[in-house]
């Protein structure tokens, strides 16, 4: 068992994979490699990112690391389940009250006025994860359900209340419009030796306006949102990743994604300076909320 638990640690020095390319392929705390780009501005130096959301804020890992350098600041990340998802309410348990409230005591006491909460999750409907495809038949009927449209109502009145806490806070908040979602994922279908595999067979191509349809009622929330508060800001990933009417995976022969839905390594960076720019235009008062 522990020389499994090794070779799994060190499976990008033994593995035949091009997934072992660490740099590119996973989304983690890489040390900062930028030579050449001075992203250092005096007058955000200091500040504080808090980055709350479920898996998906940890696939930022590298984009908001590389951030915390460029800028000077200090980035804080948070996991929790279903918050702000848009798409399903967070569990309203004791437990998953206490977790909440415990993030944001935390904030509160390191906080500064118009620092920025920034909140990232999956906010689609899931089309495949590590291992498995999920079967899409009758996906909009199930997306425009009763049923859906009670969760992504309840989603919202805490997607609200949460904002109105963090605006007490005197804090500006950043929402992350959904990205583009797969199929297939790309880690499981990467080289010669498994491209066979039935996961991959889907691909790793999407039509750019069926994504689209697909995240319109989360978009739809995040417009009530806006005009329920004044420090809310929107920054969508969608067009920078898919900026053609198909969607790929792929950036050339690098992935963007690891699996359907996760950002990679080289996903981030892709989208570091679209990110950073928003911070700061926020930050300066030259992006206009609402």
């Amino acid at each position: 068992m522990l020389l499994g638990v090794g070779i799994y640690k060190a499976h990008w020095m033994v593995s035949l994979s091009v997934t072992k390319d660490a740099y590119n392929w996973y989304p983690t705390a890489h040390v900062v490699k930028v030579t050449n780009e001075s992203r250092k501005n005096n007058k955000v130096a200091g500040r504080n990112l808090f980055a709350i959301g479920d898996f998906h804020i940890k696939a930022y890992a590298t984009m908001l690391n590389e951030v915390e350098s460029l800028l000077s600041i200090k980035v804080y990340q948070f996991r929790i389940p279903n918050v702000v998802k848009l798409i399903r309410p967070m569990q309203e348990t004791m437990e998953a009250r206490d977790e909440l409230d415990k993030i944001m005591t935390e904030i509160k006491a390191k906080a500064k006025k118009n620092d920025i909460v920034f909140l990232a999750s999956l906010r689609m409907i899931r089309l495949c994860d590590q291992w498995a495809k999920f079967d899409e038949k009758n996906l909009f009927e199930k997306q425009n359900s009763e049923e859906q449209k009670e969760q992504r109502r309840i989603a919202l009145r805490q997607a609200n209340e949460l904002i109105d806490r963090l605006e007490k806070l005197g804090l500006i908040v950043l929402i992350e419009a959904p990205k583009p979602i797969f199929r297939s994922p790309p880690f499981r279908c990467s080289d010669w030796f498994n491209r066979s595999n039935p996961i991959c067979a889907s691909g790793f191509s999407m039509d750019r306006e069926f994504l689209l349809k697909m995240r319109k009622p989360v978009m739809e929330s995040i417009k009530k949102i806006k005009a329920e508060h004044k420090n809310v800001y929107v920054w969508d990933p969608f067009f920078i990743l898919c900026p053609s009417d198909a969607c790929s995976a792929y950036d050339g022969d690098l992935p963007l994604f690891f699996d359907g839905d996760h950002l990679n390594a080289h996903g981030n960076r892709i989208l570091r300076t679209s990110f950073i720019d928003e911070l700061l235009e926020i930050w300066s008062g030259q992006r206009p909320s609402g």
